[in-house]
């Protein structure tokens, strides 16, 4: 049997991003049980579009920190605090980040690495990478969001508090560094944008 898989996306009311990482996880070709959990650390609250399967997604809208009563100021914390409402099926944690790209075989081939490797964790050589307007790369994977591990290694130790807070390497404590991507529609409502949407960056991953 196939793990469960649970691909946590950790957001700021980013409505515009959301919809574009929901549209690539309900393509992929994983046979296996997947459920998507995001966590928007907003004051906002967003909705999932009623047509979504419900088995398949788990919204959190909660922005204070479930220990100190606090706004979040480290990734780390925000990740803690998703371990508290991960449910006891997940086996294997993956990530999404909102602003980068994901074929349809990501997470199958991320799991076949996984169980190839035998260790706790499996990386993939190359993650393709957008950030805001630029332009989409394949870059050598440093990107936190590629990473595979196994659910129980998570559950035991947790992730470190002093987890960077921002891709700027001159300044990683600004977490408030992509607060200006955020966009909504105004609706609240997380609909995944159109399959040939994501299609055109399937041909643009294709065709390098």
């Amino acid at each position: 049997m196939k793990p469960t898989v649970y691909c946590i996306t950790a957001t700021k009311n980013r409505h515009t991003q959301l919809e574009r990482v929901v549209r690539f996880f309900l393509n992929q070709t994983y046979e296996g049980r997947m459920v998507h959990l995001i966590y928007n650390n907003a004051p906002s609250v967003l909705r999932l579009n009623k047509n979504l399967p419900p088995d398949k997604f788990l919204l959190i809208n909660n922005h204070l920190h479930l220990g100190t009563g606090k706004p979040y100021t480290t990734l780390g914390d925000i990740y803690n605090d998703i371990l508290k409402f991960l449910p006891p099926d997940a086996e294997i944690i993956t990530f999404m980040d909102d602003d980068d790209i994901y074929l349809p075989e990501h997470i199958e081939e991320g799991i076949k690495g996984l169980e190839r490797g035998g260790l706790l964790s499996y990386k993939p050589q190359k993650s393709w990478y957008k950030h805001g307007k630029a332009e989409a790369t394949l870059v050598e994977n440093t990107l936190e969001p590629s990473i595979f591990v196994k659910a129980s290694h998570i559950r035991e130790y947790g992730f470190s508090p002093e987890t960077k807070t921002s891709g700027n390497p001159k300044d990683l404590n600004n977490f408030s560094a992509y607060s200006h991507y955020s966009t909504d529609h105004g609706d609240g409502i997380i609909t995944p944008c159109s399959d040939s949407w994501a299609k055109r960056y399937y041909r643009y991953a294709e065709s390098k």
